[in-house]
């Protein structure tokens, strides 16, 4: 017995009339419900991360750079363009969020360093330039949260030229959490 089920919702249908791009198409069928879909569900829909990135929430953006089938971390370009984007963002909390999601896709992936060097040089000068401004205010527990948990599968790229925007002042504690 054969049924025909109908083709999966996507942008290819008819609820792309007038739509002219995914990022417009996720605001009008999606709204606000866009930010709490899954970043597998929103492929499922045919669109492309990189063309709405403006409207992924940072779980997402961290989905969209860890998806092999992005070859995003082969790509310095399309990192920039997302971490730029969450470090532009108003929401000054979307850093912490992206690295939660980062880190945990890492895991389920197994994958314990970012191997392509230029993107993981790229990762973590930009995310220590952001957190720069931070680390006066840092306590010990924050150092071992970014540098034992968050930044864990960038390390392979910090060099002694990194520390210039570490304190010099740091306690034990701090120097021994990094």
């Amino acid at each position: 017995m054969q049924t025909d089920h109908p083709p999966p919702l996507s942008l290819k249908t008819g609820c792309r009339q007038n739509i002219s791009s995914d990022a417009d198409w996720l605001k009008a069928n999606l709204g606000p419900f866009t930010t709490v879909a899954n970043y597998s569900d929103l492929k499922e829909l045919n669109v492309s991360g990189m063309a709405a990135l403006q409207t992924l929430s940072p779980d997402q953006k961290a989905e969209l750079l860890l998806d092999p089938s992005t070859g995003a971390l082969e790509n310095v370009t399309v990192v920039k363009e997302v971490l730029n984007s969450i470090l532009k963002s108003p929401d000054e909390n979307q850093l912490e969020k992206f690295f939660e999601k980062f880190v945990e896709v890492s895991k389920e992936g197994n994958i314990t360093y970012i191997t392509n060097g230029d993107v993981r040089d790229t990762m973590l000068n930009l995310t220590l330039t952001a957190l720069a401004p931070k680390f006066p205010l840092f306590q010990t527990s924050d150092y071992e949260l970014w540098f034992q948990i968050n930044l864990v599968v960038l390390l392979a790229s910090f060099r002694p030229s990194v520390l210039v925007v570490i304190p010099t002042n740091l306690t034990c504690g701090s120097y021994s959490a990094m």
